[in-house]
């Protein structure tokens, strides 16, 4: 059975995906959405100082994917930085349940 955790970063790993494909194809509104949404899935992390990564380059790819100069290569990198955050933590939860 799926902990409560694992189905948030499962979420919140999808979320973080999508929002770098729809970076990918130039809608930052999209991004935004799915930055947002992976980010209020692992609010109720156990894990403060992975979590706080992610924090960090979320509010990064908000603040990008907001400015009026904003491209595909400017926001890709920061996305893709937030996308790695958050598979850290995916990967962790589920490596933490199959050691549980």
């Amino acid at each position: 059975m799926n902990s409560p955790h694992i189905v948030a970063y499962d979420d919140a790993s999808y979320a973080a995906d999508e929002a770098v494909t729809a970076a990918r194809s130039g809608d930052f509104d999209r991004a935004d959405d799915r930055v947002r949404a992976a980010f209020a899935a692992v609010r109720a992390s156990p894990y403060h100082t992975q979590v706080e990564t992610v924090h960090t380059l979320g509010v990064d790819a908000v603040d990008v994917l907001a400015a009026e100069d904003a491209t595909r290569d400017s926001v890709l990198p920061t996305l893709e930085a937030f996308r790695a955050a958050v598979e850290l933590c995916h990967v962790r939860v589920h490596a933490d349940a199959r050691s549980a």
